[in-house]
């Protein structure tokens, strides 16, 4: 009994073919039913040789594909053991390049999902050979670099350990140059922070090649020096071992003038202190109220009269509430009316006025002992009055 077969050997039913098992093939040697191709044991298949159905392609386990040795499904490419593969011989699924263990990759041998590039790790890459994600550069080890070679992050140059770094090879973060350990630098080779010059040591120098911090200057051991080759601080000038001089090649400080061993110099080459002049080996002694006196700075600076004096500096401001300003401190200062009042900056006669009317009698006789003193003098300076 034939069974309606129209084909030959066949112990199914309504085969077209020959030899099948099974039914309604159009193909022969099928075990499976309703095959159009041949020696398929699965069902509804256009190929031969498939396990799976309704593929279109041949030898395929999984169903569903129109390419080749699939153990997946929906694959248009050949040897996926992943789905919807377009690419060929991936382990994962929906991959457009070939031979990817992960999913979603428009390029090749990625283990990660979503890359464009090639042989990457991780996730999301436009470039290849990273292990991090989110690169469009390559061989990252962090995410999100433009740049390539990154351990780091978020940078647009290359070989950064740290992250967002528009330079190269530097260890620290946010460098717009190169080669530095710290971060922030707008310089190169810097192993501080902040710098915009290279070669530094230090942090925030605008020169070069500083052990300091806070350098304008190049080649500074200090800090604070606009000038250049200081071992000491807050030098304007060059070549100052010592702190806070205007000249050159000063051991001494505060010195305006240049070769000096002491101190707050105008002139050159003084051992002394306070010299205007040259070659001086002593303490120079200061005029008050235009005399000459046999006082040296130093002393004048230790006196009561120079302590009562130095208390103005302590004074230089007063505040005025909005109902004590005059019309035209209100116009000049618009913001007193949500602050209630302004901050006053005195001048100086302001400033003399006020500490004299805090003085007791005893403080202002002590100033009025004041060597040389002079009435006519200190009122044209200070603007007090003093009566005998």
């Amino acid at each position: 009994m034939n069974n309606h077969n129209a084909g030959d050997g066949n112990e199914g039913s309504c085969n077209a073919g020959n030899n099948n098992p099974g039914n309604f093939n159009a193909g022969n040697g099928n075990a499976g039913r309703n095959n159009a191709g041949d020696f398929n044991k699965g069902n509804l298949n256009a190929g031969g040789n498939n396990a799976g159905r309704n593929n279109a392609g041949n030898k395929n386990v999984g169903n569903f594909n129109a390419g080749y040795n699939n153990k997946g499904d929906y694959n248009s490419g050949c040897s996926n053991a992943g789905h919807a593969n377009s690419g060929d011989g991936n382990a994962g699924s929906s991959n457009a390049g070939h031979l990817n263990a992960g999913i979603g990759n428009a390029g090749s041998d990625n283990a990660g999902d979503n890359n464009r590039g090639n042989y990457n790790e991780g996730s999301n890459n436009a470039g290849s050979n990273n292990s991090g994600s989110f690169n469009s550069g390559e061989g990252n080890e962090g995410d999100s670099n433009a740049g390539n070679s990154n351990r780091g992050n978020y940078n647009s140059g290359n070989s950064n350990a740290g992250s967002d770094n528009a330079g190269s090879s530097n260890a620290g973060n946010h460098n717009a140059g190169s080669n530095n350990f710290g971060s922030n630098n707008r310089g190169n080779s810097n192993a501080g922070s902040d710098n915009a010059g290279s070669s530094n040591a230090g942090s925030f120098n605008a020169g070069n090649f500083n052990f300091g911090n806070s350098n304008r200057g190049d080649s500074n051991n200090g800090n604070y020096n606009s000038g250049s080759r200081n071992a000491g601080w807050c030098n304007a000038g060059g070549f100052n071992s010592g702190n806070s001089n205007r000249g050159y090649s000063n051991d001494g400080n505060y010195n305006s003038g240049s070769f000096n061993s002491g101190y707050s110099n105008a002139g050159s080459f003084n051992a002394g202190s306070f010299n205007v002049g040259y070659f001086c080996t002593e303490n120079s002694k200061i005029k008050i109220f235009d005399i000459e006196t046999e006082i040296t700075l130093d002393q004048w600076r230790g006196s009561e009269a120079y302590e009562i004096l130095s208390r103005m500096l302590t004074v230089t401001s007063s505040w005025i509430g909005s109902r004590e300003m005059t019309d035209e401190e209100q116009v000049l200062h618009p913001e007193h009316a949500t602050a209630g009042g302004y901050l006053k900056i005195l001048d100086t006669k302001s400033l003399y006025a006020k500490l004299w009317e805090s003085l007791t009698e005893n403080e202002k006789k002590i100033i009025k002992n004041i060597p040389n003193f002079d009435a006519k003098k200190f009122k044209q300076i200070t603007g007090i009055t003093i009566t005998a």
